[in-house]
């Protein structure tokens, strides 16, 4: 692979970010010294800027992913943004989507090098995404549909691109040093919240399922962003109790406890991709969303045995103001997730 100046778009949401430094590590790993930049959104900016192969970090607001504040301003800057890195002249900019706003931006961007996955007829990710604009790409990836997992797209990318290296996610602290998972704790993590409602398994399972690890003598920690401690404190069993604790500050503190528990049980959300980055064992619990799309390599999922008909409806869902609605995830008996903890030390 010739050293290149490639710039990586990075415009979707936390857990797609966390996938994609998969292909930084790649890239990086494959070629030593190649100059790798990424774009991405401002609150995302950690993830990459203490990452030992990355250049340089630029950001802006997107339109695409779950964000709803892009307004006139925001677009103004990423006009601004994208004229600014076209006159860098990157030898090739690339976005894992596909999306017809990441082509266009890639286009905008770099012409001659833009490079982009597209989903072959019948792929899962062909339904979600907003494909078009193949004619502004210069360089299209074919991901096959007998092959859906998104991490698998992404070491696809990195193969066509060069990289002979794994493309498996990695996080950096401040200091360069990679995340990893320390085996030993007497600590179980959980992680309650995800982006969106259909998504989220019943507190009062949570604090049946929290009582449970509690029972065995584990410590629980209790994952979440600082705008979610009032729902965390909801799936508590005992909010007196000392071998409780909620960690919901910032990403950092996240990644460090993350290190330090024994198994991490989540939904589908982008706790289980960190766990993955880290190397942390997951849990994940899956209800309306293709489990092959999103499912980390080696996390054990937990779904519904008996879906509705509705299901997947791929985080669209039709059943919302029903009479029992989400039920893809809601009805997923908390002895279906105890079960999977008792090669971590739990009795179930």
């Amino acid at each position: 692979m010739a050293k290149e100046r490639i710039l990586v778009i990075q415009a979707r949401n936390l857990g797609d970010a966390v996938i994609q430094t998969g292909l930084i590590e790649a890239l990086g790993r494959s070629e030593p010294g190649a100059e790798i930049s990424v774009l991405t959104r401002p609150q995302f900016r950690q993830l990459y800027s203490s990452n030992p192969l990355v250049s340089e970090v630029f950001y802006a607001s997107f339109p695409m992913g779950t964000a709803k504040n892009f307004g006139f301003k925001a677009a103004m800057k990423l006009v601004w943004t994208a004229a600014a890195l076209r006159l860098k002249r990157f030898d090739r900019v690339v976005n894992v989507v596909g999306d017809f706003r990441e082509n266009l931006l890639g286009w905008a961007i770099s012409p001659s090098g833009n490079t982009s996955i597209t989903w072959a007829h019948g792929h899962p990710l062909a339904k979600i995404i907003r494909t078009g604009g193949e004619k502004f790409v210069r360089h299209l990836i074919m991901a096959p549909a007998n092959d859906p997992s998104s991490y698998s797209s992404i070491q696809r990318i990195a193969t066509a691109l060069g990289a002979t290296a794994p493309a498996h996610s990695r996080l950096y602290d401040a200091s360069g040093k990679p995340y990893a998972h320390r085996p030993g704790s007497d600590r179980i993590g959980v992680q309650p919240t995800a982006g969106q409602e259909c998504k989220l398994w019943p507190q009062e399972h949570w604090r049946s399922l929290i009582a449970m690890i509690r029972a065995s003598g584990l410590r629980v920690v209790v994952f979440g962003a600082p705008s979610d401690r009032s729902y965390l404190e909801g799936c508590l069993p005992d909010a007196n109790d000392p071998g409780i604790e909620i960690v919901a500050g910032p990403l950092a503190e996240f990644f460090r406890s993350l290190e330090d528990v024994r198994v991490l049980i989540g939904l589908d959300s982008f706790g289980v991709h960190t766990a993955h980055a880290i190397g942390t064992p997951a849990i994940m619990i899956y209800g309306s969303n293709i489990t092959t799309v999103w499912t980390p390599p080696g996390t054990i999922v937990v779904s519904n045995a008996k879906p509705p008909p509705c299901y997947p409806c791929l985080n669209k869902p039709t059943c919302t103001g029903e009479s029992n609605p989400y039920s893809c995830i809601r009805e997923i008996p908390i002895d279906a997730v105890a079960k999977n903890l008792k090669d971590f030390g739990v009795a179930v």
